[in-house]
């Protein structure tokens, strides 16, 4: 009799592409063209387990576990102050995530439309739950598995790295987006 469990470890160099929907921006430096300008993919990958039970001869479903990154450089930047969702002006980050304020550690604090220069590192990284349902076809020893499924992804890691010119030199920030949502 064959075993009904198994499970597969994959990994997966993945080709990252952003797509913004929503181009109605609140302020200029919201522009698709303008986020898109300065942004570069530089890692994305995926790897996981997943475990699968052969419920006969021809049906299989299978579940587990999926970690994907992905990592992107941002180039120097022109940000503007902007009042975030309390009113507090601090420099906004517009990328393809959402906006990211970033507070100044010290000095003065900028006030509405001061504008400043930085450069910036965005980290995503998501573990799914897919659960998928695939139909076995076997002719000699060539066989097919097609299959449909479902996946939920969890945001684990939502991190912003930044360098930020200021008067008295360069600060470094980490900050998260406010444009994702947890699942």
């Amino acid at each position: 009799k064959r075993l009904s469990f198994y499970s597969t470890i994959f990994f997966s160099p993945d080709i990252a592409r952003y797509n913004i929907d929503n181009d109605h921006p609140h302020f200029e430096e919201d522009t698709k063209d303008k986020i898109k300008k300065n942004e570069k993919p530089q890692l994305a990958n995926s790897y996981g387990i997943l475990i699968g039970y052969q419920i006969n001869r021809n049906w299989i479903i299978q579940s587990g576990m999926m970690i994907s990154n992905s990592v992107t450089s941002i180039e120097s930047k022109t940000v503007y102050a902007r009042p975030d969702r309390n009113g507090n002006i601090d420099f906004r980050l517009s990328c393809f995530t959402g906006p990211s304020y970033i507070p100044l550690k010290s000095g003065a604090h900028p006030t509405f439309g001061d504008s400043t220069t930085l450069s910036a590192k965005n980290t995503l990284q998501y573990i799914g739950i897919p659960i998928i349902l695939q139909y076995r076809i076997s002719t000699g020893r060539l066989s097919i598995n097609p299959g449909v499924g479902i996946g939920t992804n969890f945001l684990v890691l939502n991190k912003i790295e930044s360098s930020i010119n200021t008067a008295s030199g360069v600060q470094k920030s980490m900050n998260n987006s406010n444009g994702l949502r947890s699942a």
